[in-house]
């Protein structure tokens, strides 16, 4: 395994271990759980990645009979359902190398793998602790985070990373007002999708700021024999919330909607443009058309959870932050590490330091892996 901290050089790492693995003739497999990680790892390491789905869909078509290393990136995310299902698929011979930070958000899905792991001596890791991405405050003010430290921080947005504290109903006015200031460069990160600190307020309330008022995009209603509005607007924020692999986008992608057509035939059936309703730029750069089809996989993306933010990086980063069930270290810590330049931080900091110097959710997740490997391993 190669854990650490965010930006401390797991990636650079891995690609000069990649070049031992090509030296020997071993064949490299690299794979995430969600498909935006694959896609961003294979731009990172200029190699082919899929999600770990994909990868058993076509397993049966592999060579594995050859010396061979199975890569899993973003390793944290990982859950033993998962991990089982990826075990009994390979075989004997297979290799498995997980990279990424136990101090991470949990799995979402049951038990917890990388953190586990961990913490056996017996299963040879390394763990790097000097930080390379960042510096200076932000980079002390993660460490601390990561640590169940909870830092006193400048109240001015102003600064490289800030505090500002607010009442919890005017949250989401406070966090569409610093957004607003550098909405090219910014991403709202949410702990959660309710509430006025949640990507679904926050979402309504950017739009109706920046294009509600403009072009509709609309879809053909065949119960009633109209059009009708799909919610989304000319230059909103999208993200979807599904693998195209067909299309080359993936869970967590991010775009916005530049087009909208404008020749809607009268009975809905648009056998001109092939039923395409806009067309989307996406984060890749690359514009695709939008389907009818593709609407239940598509939502607004000014606000997105931290869950779908792993991963992923942007030079600005607004957390909401609130008392909440999901709110915890790992959570803060992971929001705060997503950003490149600056974060600001809204709402509650009693939360938040309560949230930090508490054990992480993990802690009280019950496993039954460690016993399990303690017992194998000795025996």
């Amino acid at each position: 395994m190669i854990i650490g901290g965010a930006g401390v050089g797991k990636t650079t790492v891995l690609k000069t271990l990649y070049q031992v693995y090509d030296a020997a003739g071993v064949n490299i497999y690299q794979m995430t759980l969600a498909g935006k990680a694959a896609k961003r790892m294979s731009e990172i390491t200029k190699r082919p990645a899929s999600t770990i789905a994909s990868f058993l869909l076509r397993i049966g078509a592999l060579n594995l009979s050859k010396a061979h290393v199975i890569v899993i990136d973003e390793a944290s995310m990982l859950d033993v359902v998962t991990m089982f299902r990826l075990c009994e698929s390979l075989p004997l011979n297979s290799r498995i190398l997980l990279t990424g930070d136990s101090n991470q958000l949990m799995p979402v899905g049951p038990g917890l793998v990388l953190q586990e792991l961990a913490k056996f001596k017996a299963i040879p890791h390394v763990e790097l602790t000097v930080v390379k991405r960042y510096g200076g405050l932000l980079s002390k003010v993660a460490y601390d985070t990561r640590s169940g430290i909870w830092p006193e921080l400048p109240k001015y947005p102003n600064q490289i990373i800030s505090f500002l504290p607010c009442e919890y109903r005017d949250i989401t006015s406070l966090v569409v007002e610093e957004y607003h200031k550098e909405p090219s460069r910014s991403q709202i990160l949410c702990s959660r999708k309710v509430g006025p600190d949640g990507t679904s307020v926050i979402n309504l309330d950017c739009q109706r700021r920046y294009t509600r008022k403009g072009k509709d995009l609309l879809r053909w209603n065949k119960e009633f024999g109209q059009y009708e509005s799909t919610g989304f607007y000319l230059n909103d924020i999208v993200i979807c919330t599904r693998n195209y692999w067909d299309l080359g986008i993936q869970n967590g992608s991010l775009g916005r909607l530049v087009s909208i057509d404008n020749e809607l035939p009268k009975n809905g059936q648009n056998q001109v443009n092939g039923g395409i309703l806009g067309v989307i730029e996406w984060d890749d750069g690359i514009t695709r058309p939008v389907h009818e089809d593709h609407l239940s996989d598509i939502q607004l993306g000014y606000a997105i959870t931290v869950h779908k933010a792993q991963g992923s990086q942007w030079p600005i980063v607004i957390i909401p932050l609130t008392s909440n069930r999901l709110l915890d270290r790992t959570l803060i810590y992971t929001a705060i590490t997503r950003a490149c330049t600056k974060v600001i931080l809204i709402g509650d900091p009693e939360a938040a330091r309560v949230a930090v110097e508490g054990l992480p959710k993990s802690n009280y997740r019950q496993t039954g892996l460690a016993v399990w490997l303690e017992t194998f391993l000795v025996n």
